[in-house]
């Protein structure tokens, strides 16, 4: 497609994001080196979770966000450039991600890849099949022997529940009744202040937090102070027209989306699935994409929401006709 003013600010940010990014990576094999193989160790004896690889700037789960933001980078420059090796950066962010065992980025993450890997190889089928047969033998052909050599080993160590119960579980607490007692206190919370227009965005943390501290029925949550789900997060902070907004600018991307497949097909499905994926992550996490409070989610909406935007308007389709 035509290179524009905004193409070339889109491969600059990717290129500072992975800049970042490899920093991160190389001052966390640096400061914990041993964590990168604590973690096949202890696989399966119910102490995964201290053999994760957290960042000297940012928790474990802010850490895995950046790395997914690095992904995202990745995929784009291949996106405009086609070199391989930009993939394989993308891959190399996505395999630092497992090491913080940050579920939710593990598995959009994933999902992010394998949609784009996917998305070329139907639209580009037609006029490079021996090529895509062949990427797409090699990357299925890996994956599967992966998965394979993986399903064997725990079938014949008799090890499927304990690695189940390392991934489902955080320090001894089931991850989904821990979330259960943060979204009962923030709706607590809600009902007793204002469903229309929240508590602020500082307040609401600070509150939910002294709820939680109230109340040791739950250890692993009492020191939160967001709602683990984005929904009540966005409510809470600025009631149910903030959440309103959100999800209409969502919604309009996605219209606009619609609209412009033919003109950019592969563009518009990265969008599609970044956006799709975090409506869904949007119910245990407390992301914020179409209205970003945060930088690194802010780059996120960049890439995802932002280009359709901008299509749209090269297009003279911003607005509805």
């Amino acid at each position: 497609h035509q290179v524009t003013e905004y193409d070339k600010l889109l491969k600059y940010v990717c290129f500072i994001v992975l800049a970042v990014a490899l920093v991160l990576i190389i001052i966390g094999i640096v400061k914990f080196p041993n964590r990168y193989f604590l973690l096949y160790e202890h696989l399966t004896d119910g102490q995964l979770y201290h053999a994760s690889i957290p960042s000297i700037f940012q928790t474990k789960n802010e850490y895995a966000v950046v790395l997914y933001v690095a992904v995202l980078a990745g995929i784009y420059l291949h996106h405009y450039y086609r070199k391989w090796y930009w993939l394989a950066a993308s891959a190399y962010a996505w395999i630092n991600i497992v090491h913080t065992l940050s579920k939710a980025m593990v598995i959009i993450g994933f999902v992010t890849i394998i949609a784009y890997l996917l998305t070329i190889f139907f639209t580009t089928y037609k006029t490079h099949k021996k090529m895509n047969i062949i990427a797409i033998s090699i990357i299925g052909g890996f994956f599967g022997l992966v998965l394979i050599a993986g399903l064997i080993y725990l079938g014949v160590t008799d090890k499927f529940k304990a690695l189940a119960d390392s991934i489902y579980y955080t320090k001894g607490s089931d991850t989904f009744q821990t979330r259960q007692f943060i979204w009962e206190k923030t709706l607590i919370l809600i009902n007793n202040t204002s469903w229309f227009k929240g508590t602020g965005h500082i307040f609401f943390g600070e509150i939910l937090h002294e709820m939680n501290l109230t109340d040791i029925t739950n250890g692993e949550a009492t020191a939160r102070y967001s709602a683990h789900c984005a929904y009540l997060q966005y409510i809470g902070e600025g009631g149910v027209l903030f959440l309103l907004a959100e999800l209409s600018v969502m919604g309009y991307v996605i219209y606009l989306g619609v609209r412009l497949f033919k003109e950019n097909k592969e563009q518009v499905i990265l969008s599609f699935t970044i956006i799709t994926l975090y409506l869904a992550i949007m119910c245990f996490e407390s992301a914020t994409v179409g209205i970003a409070s945060t930088l690194d989610y802010a780059i996120i909406t960049l890439f995802s929401l932002v280009p359709i935007l901008y299509l749209s308007r090269k297009n003279n389709i911003f607005l509805a006709k």
